[in-house]
């Protein structure tokens, strides 16, 4: 897929577009579009990512920035932050896309963001948001994924503490995939999308 073709694509690009490694993560299609619209308007944005991954959401999040755009992406592990790299490369985004090694809180940019995506914290939920809600621009957006019900618990507390507006949304979503003459569902985990804006 060149970039012209990502760009004018509908949708999310497909999860088996992405080059993968095992023991990386990598967020299911309806997650990162969902994610992405919960982020939006991202025209002209800079982003900030916690946790690259494979570098599906990064390649997602660039797509919606478009050309006037950026994106920094934080990844504590080596082997994800090549990968991230490597995806947004065959994406033709690499101009636009930072992936830098390093650990949240303490490596996170001195700079402010539009929106900031929190989709790894590993268990320091709370000092990562406290973070990154320093480095969000006034009338920006954080959103933080959670698989466990305690984990989005904590991440509300939190972002009503730091006096966020906040909000989630739980999703359980399901691929539609063909099966002989019908369709059958593949389900996906369900997952959190947690939001709280900066007033």
């Amino acid at each position: 897929m060149t970039e012209r073709e990502l760009f004018s694509r509908r949708g999310p690009v497909p999860d088996d577009w992405f080059e993968r490694e095992e023991g990386v993560p990598m967020s299911k299609e309806p997650s990162r579009a969902l994610t992405a619209a919960l982020l939006a308007p991202l025209s002209g944005a800079s982003a900030l990512e916690i946790g690259a991954g494979t570098g599906g959401m990064t390649v997602e999040l660039l797509r919606a920035v478009g050309p006037e755009g950026s994106v920094v992406s934080l990844e504590v592990s080596e082997t994800a932050a090549a990968l991230a790299r490597t995806n947004v490369a065959r994406a033709g985004l690499s101009a636009r896309s930072s992936v830098i090694l390093g650990r949240a809180p303490e490596d996170i940019p001195e700079e402010l963001f539009d929106v900031i995506f929190i989709g790894g914290h590993g268990r320091g939920l709370e000092s990562v948001a406290d973070a990154c809600w320093q480095r969000l621009a006034r009338g920006g957006r954080i959103l933080i994924t959670a698989v466990t019900p305690g984990t989005t618990a904590r991440a509300l507390v939190r972002l009503e503490e730091l006096g966020a507006d906040a909000g989630f949304w739980r999703v359980a979503s399901a691929a539609g995939r063909k099966a002989g003459g019908d369709w059958l569902l593949s389900a996906h985990n369900p997952i959190d999308l947690i939001w709280g804006d900066k007033r």
